[in-house]
């Protein structure tokens, strides 16, 4: 009996660590802007990494990034050079200007309170669409707003719960396994 626990001993292992890995393996792109949350008329960096290029393919030098409260509706984001051996696809940077306040509160269609998010977004070299978004307060309070951006992003809510499943089910099965013997 001890021999057939073994390789299912074995088995739940390998899904654990392949329950790790299959979030890196199958990632989208992440994209941050700093900071998330301005006033009118000032800059925000923009930051997208992408996923690798199939092949040796070379990455284009840059990429758009758009969005309705940029002045220009849309910001150039250049390469960002990274080693080659990380096996990181390209990652890319820019920085935009936000609209002034009368563009924020005219008597147009895009008219919006006091405080607004405006969604950004665009797409990878491989296609792979992303997104984040910035909030503009047209009549900031003093005093900084802790808690706010980090690192961690939309994230990809599939490959989480994937992954906990994963987790949840080898742990389970370990201490079926551990129980049986008892």
């Amino acid at each position: 009996m001890r021999d057939a626990r073994l390789p299912a001993a074995s088995f739940a292992g390998a899904l654990c660590l392949l329950g790790a890995a299959a979030p890196a393996a199958f990632a989208e792109p992440t994209a941050e802007v700093a900071p998330r949350r301005v006033t009118p008329g000032a800059t925000v960096t923009v930051s997208v990494s992408c996923d690798p290029l199939p092949g040796r393919k070379r990455p284009p030098r840059s990429i758009k990034a758009y969005s309705q409260v940029f002045r220009h509706g849309e910001a150039t984001l250049q390469l960002t050079p990274t080693k080659d051996d990380t096996g990181a696809g390209p990652a890319y940077t820019g920085t935009a200007r936000i609209v002034s306040a009368r563009h924020l509160a005219g008597g147009g269609p895009d008219t919006v309170g006091r405080k607004s998010t405006w969604g950004i977004d665009g797409a990878c070299p491989d296609g792979a669409d992303w997104e984040t978004g910035v909030t503009v307060d047209r009549r900031p309070g003093g005093g900084a707003h802790a808690g706010e951006g980090g690192s961690l992003g939309g994230g990809n809510a599939t490959a989480v719960a994937a992954g906990g499943v994963l987790l949840a089910g080898a742990l389970s099965w370990g201490v079926y396994v551990l129980r049986r013997e008892v």
